[in-house]
């Protein structure tokens, strides 16, 4: 709770990024502990709390937490949560740092989402002003939520989904998680090559889609912004072209689509109008 009211005080200060190094699971009170089970992104305060900030907008950029070693190895909360970037630790050379907390989350989700460089890292001493050297993910997760406060900087006409989505998809696992470091080390580079090619391919600027979270677990929302026609269509592909779903765009312009109705994998999506005409485009991944 005490997570929460930091996180609502930022948004009325208007904050966009939230970097957060504390990690809850089990307390001094232990009628109050959290068990793995509950690390699913929907039961604990503080994901509850994250999940909201991401949908006010602000890019939750969350510590996984040091417990790889230890009885509790797992994820803490709000890294559970969807729709964030929870960071795991590795070395310098990007090799994963064995007190990182593993994923997945209780629910399947693949986490960490990302990681970054939490061992021996170059932090000031508070004490003494000197140069030292600490490790955790709470030194990754800084760095990280840096660079894409300076990513977004270089995009601000983007949204904290659309910003997440690019630093997921420039991660050097992005094609293979695992439960040691997610989708990998983010390549900023990459991301930006990545948004400025879908910047480049918006067919109509007047008509937006966002599909979040992209990728996801069980369910993805898809918001469709514009002046869309009467009887327009979404169109869903395969990775063969082939069109496996259909979904009539009428006055209702928010469209759920859950895990059960389509394989994990990668899709093309196409927002048509009734004449056949392409409005926008994109991809979205099932995990």
């Amino acid at each position: 709770y005490n997570w929460a009211s930091g996180a609502e005080l930022a948004d009325s200060v208007g904050a966009d990024i939230i970097s957060t190094s504390l990690i809850y699971t089990t307390f001094d009170h232990a009628d109050q502990n959290h068990t793995y089970a509950d690390m699913n992104g929907r039961t604990t305060p503080a994901s509850h709390a994250a999940i909201a900030a991401a949908e006010k907008g602000i890019l939750v950029v969350a510590a996984n937490g040091n417990y790889a070693a230890q009885s509790w190895h797992y994820l803490g909360t709000p890294a559970d949560a969807d729709s964030i970037l929870s960071v795991g630790a590795t070395d310098y050379l990007g090799n994963w740092a064995s007190f990182s907390s593993v994923g997945p989350s209780s629910d399947g989700m693949v986490k960490p989402d990302v990681a970054d460089m939490g061992l021996s890292s170059s932090i000031v001493d508070p004490n003494s002003g000197n140069i030292i050297q600490g490790s955790g993910t709470s030194f990754a997760t800084p760095t990280l939520a840096g660079a894409a406060a300076c990513f977004w900087q270089a995009h601000p006409t983007m949204t904290n989904m659309q910003i997440r989505a690019a630093i997921i998809e420039s991660a050097n696992q992005y094609t293979h998680p695992d439960t040691l470091e997610g989708y990998g080390v983010p390549n900023f580079e990459l991301a930006n090559t990545i948004i400025t090619n879908q910047n480049s391919a918006k067919i109509n600027q007047n008509i937006s889609v966002l599909v979040y979270p992209n990728p996801f677990n069980n369910s993805v929302t898809i918001i469709i912004n514009g002046d869309v026609s009467s009887g327009s269509t979404f169109a869903v592909y395969d990775l063969l072209g082939q069109r496996i779903k259909s979904i009539a765009v009428g006055n209702n312009k928010i469209i759920k689509l859950y895990k059960e109705q389509l394989a994990s994998g990668m899709y093309f999506y196409k927002l048509l109008t009734n004449q056949g005409e392409t409005l926008s485009n994109g991809k979205f991944i099932i995990e």
